[in-house]
């Protein structure tokens, strides 16, 4: 088997745990560094005998968990979502908002949950995630391609042998690299040099002596959105950023990536607070990597990301 043969697709669940059967021509995406773990809780048997040798462990609770890379690109349409990425961003606790022929945003949510069923086929075997609920991070460099990394928590089922599908259908968008772009924090364009944007969901796994594997699902809990900002470090005279460190003032950061219409991505967070101001030394440069909390100004709003 090959490491690098590979399909996956992704689609929302109408019922939790449900398959949704996702399809080649409708949700597979690109994808990589695809890694997926099953994770089999084990019970002990200690006992007291006359031997050091052990009785053998009993399975306990099982699930997957899965983690890849998707670009951060557009569907190739205003106003239509991105293939399989709407349906993973859904599933990580984000609601869909489209704006028909014009956008796509995708913004936190605190209301009824989706998941959704990932089909991951490995040179010739087929796994069917079912109830999958995630939490990803949104990160790039400048020059580089900006990503998406997605994490799950997953319902375990057993694999099947299965052939690659012949002929998934693809967004045919490709991806913008960092550079050219109009990104600002407080309304100043610094010298940025990477980013990285957390949702940081709580994932609660729900334990369940009725289902087959011992757990019954998985269910977003908590968030405290999260993000690190990489720029060159200044006079105060240009940028003081310890003065907004200093008084707790919230800052809005904007990232818009790409230019040609439905393939653009613009990334908001109104309430940025900095959590420090660090300096760091990158090839003989002074930089501050600027760590800050997205919070709420209203309800659900701590960022946005919109396909436009």
């Amino acid at each position: 088997m090959r490491s690098r043969l590979g399909v996956i697709y992704a689609k929302v669940e109408s019922t939790y745990g449900t398959d949704s059967v996702p399809t080649g021509a409708s949700n597979a995406l690109i994808a990589h560094d695809v890694k997926l773990d099953p994770d089999h809780g084990s019970n002990e048997r200690p006992d007291l005998g006359v031997t050091k040798s052990r009785l053998k462990e009993i399975g306990g609770r099982r699930k997957y968990k899965l983690s890849f890379y998707v670009h951060l690109r557009g569907s190739g349409a205003a106003g239509t979502a991105p293939r399989g990425i709407g349906d993973l961003l859904k599933a990580s606790d984000l609601t869909e908002t489209i704006s028909a022929g014009v956008s796509v945003t995708y913004a936190p949510r605190s209301g009824s949950l989706q998941s959704c069923t990932v089909y991951l086929y490995i040179d010739g075997v087929r796994h069917i995630l079912t109830g999958c609920v995630g939490d990803f991070e949104i990160a790039g460099k400048a020059g580089e391609i900006g990503m998406i990394k997605f994490t799950f928590s997953c319902l375990y089922a057993t694999p099947s042998d299965q052939a690659l599908p012949s002929s998934p259908t693809y967004d045919s968008t490709v991806p913008v690299a960092l550079k050219n772009l109009t990104a600002t924090l407080d309304a100043y364009a610094a010298v940025i040099r990477e980013f990285s944007l957390k949702i940081n969901n709580k994932i609660t796994e729900r334990g369940d002596f009725n289902a087959t594997h011992g757990i019954r699902g998985f269910d977003i809990t908590d968030r405290n959105p999260s993000g690190e900002l990489t720029v060159e470090a200044t006079a105060l005279a240009t940028k003081n950023w310890y003065t907004k460190f200093e008084a707790d003032t919230v800052q809005v950061l904007s990232i818009a990536i790409g230019v040609s219409a439905g393939n653009i991505c613009t990334i908001s967070a109104n309430q940025c607070r900095l959590r420090n101001v660090p300096y760091d030394d990158e090839d003989g440069l002074l930089v501050h990597k600027l760590p800050f909390q997205m919070s709420r100004s209203s309800v659900d709003d701590e960022l946005s990301v919109v396909f436009t």
